[in-house]
């Protein structure tokens, strides 16, 4: 059962697909879990599976994810946004971490942790741009998975192999439908140990490409904090 942190994140989505980058100087370059240490063997520097607090047994440390490891996220708010329309979606998104620097959007679910598609979309909320978009209106994410790769202090969003990471809208009462997609988008990453998640967030310049032609442009704004599935230990971008 998943982890429902009740936490907004704002994803504002103007079809646009910008997700997160990194803050930090460093470089990322690996996912790391806060794990349990053989002490005659290796060097550890803390006394809790959360990697918070030093000394004591010095029997955990930050250790490299060197294969597919289950994450999930906190509920997360979406605002999708293309021209003067604004909506706001709510749900999880599920994958994993590893190896090495990179991070995979498998699926994204609503509030009920249903997995949504195109033919069972998430029911959303209109927030602007009423002229435009009439009725009910509903958001499914398009060409997932969706792969991410730690690069110098971002997180870079890519295909998984079967097109441009981005989000299908569609406001039923005027018929109005705008996919809105995206390569190579930025992320920032920032580390919250106390928290045991790491937060991505989408940057709102980065603008990406619609098909509806009095919305050329989309955009996505917001945070996803993302925890291991396991909640055994901590979770950070290095």
């Amino acid at each position: 059962m998943r982890k429902i942190h009740v936490i907004g994140l704002a994803f504002a989505a103007v079809f646009a697909f910008s997700m997160v980058s990194a803050s930090g100087a460093s470089a990322l370059s690996l996912w790391d879990e806060c794990m349990e240490i053989n002490l005659l063997t290796e060097l550890g520097l803390f006394n809790d599976n959360n990697c918070l607090t030093l000394g004591g047994t010095e029997n955990w440390e930050w250790l490299e994810i060197k294969a597919k490891t289950a994450v999930d996220s906190l509920l997360v708010d979406l605002i999708l946004k293309s021209g003067p329309v604004g909506i706001l979606c709510e749900g999880f998104t599920d994958g994993t971490v590893g190896p090495g620097n990179e991070n995979e959007v498998i699926l994204i679910l609503n509030s009920l942790e249903e997995e949504v598609t195109e033919l069972a979309p998430v029911t959303c909320t209109l927030l602007e741009g009423g002229l435009f978009c009439t009725g009910a209106v509903e958001a499914s994410p398009v060409n997932l998975p969706w792969l991410t790769l730690l690069e110098g202090s971002n997180d870079l969003l890519e295909s998984g192999g079967t097109g441009n990471p981005g989000w299908l809208v569609v406001c039923l009462g005027n018929n109005s439908i705008n996919e809105c997609t995206r390569a190579d988008a930025l992320l920032t990453v920032e580390n919250l140990t106390d928290e045991l998640e790491v937060d991505l967030g989408f940057k709102p310049l980065e603008k990406a490409t619609c098909t509806n032609l009095l919305a050329t442009e989309g955009s996505v704004e917001g945070t996803v904090s993302i925890l291991l599935t396991s909640g055994t230990g901590a979770l950070q971008a290095m």
